[in-house]
């Protein structure tokens, strides 16, 4: 014969099953607990330092992965092959500040979600290091693959990146 559980145990077997479907619908809806950040101090975090220490950023455009994209030779190159260089904490600022603020989330589905190009900043330190983002129309992926959601509606990080391959 079964002994009844406890009030202890029953309170833990609820807590264990709010725990799961808490976690179940933030994997579904791709919430995260992370609080809002700005694109500056997540370059920071990933330097180590400030954004003082940036040397230079280049920044040029991606290609492009098909829908139906099942080997490398799906990849499409990108339309304009221009390298744009940003030296001086003026032009730097321009695209690296606390004006983009943006949201860790859990994953990006870069295909379905981006329809237009992706672009590629790399970012050089004075003390030889580099960093690279990905930014796409509604979305930021840094070096280590972490995806971010832009809170910006206009998103104005790939508006300033898209103006110069519009020249």
């Amino acid at each position: 014969m079964r002994e009844p559980k406890s009030r202890l145990n029953k309170l833990f077997d609820i807590i264990l099953l709010l725990a799961i479907v808490v976690t179940v619908i933030m994997w579904i809806f791709n919430l995260s607990f992370s609080l809002p950040t700005t694109f500056d101090k997540v370059v920071e975090d990933n330097a180590g330092t400030t954004v003082n220490d940036i040397e230079k950023i280049e920044i040029e455009m991606t290609g492009k992965i098909p829908e139906d994209f099942n080997n490398l030779s799906d990849y499409i190159p990108p339309e304009d092959e221009r390298r744009f260089v940003m030296e001086g904490s003026e032009q730097i600022s321009k695209y690296i500040n606390s004006d983009y603020r943006i949201y860790q989330i859990n994953s990006v589905d870069r295909v379905k979600d981006d329809k237009e190009n992706e672009y590629l900043i790399e970012v050089e330190l004075r003390n030889g290091d580099s960093l690279s983002y990905t930014v796409g129309k509604g979305y930021v992926i840094d070096n280590e693959g972490v995806p971010y959601e832009v809170l910006d509606d206009k998103n104005a990080l790939y508006r300033n990146v898209i103006s110069l391959f519009e020249h």
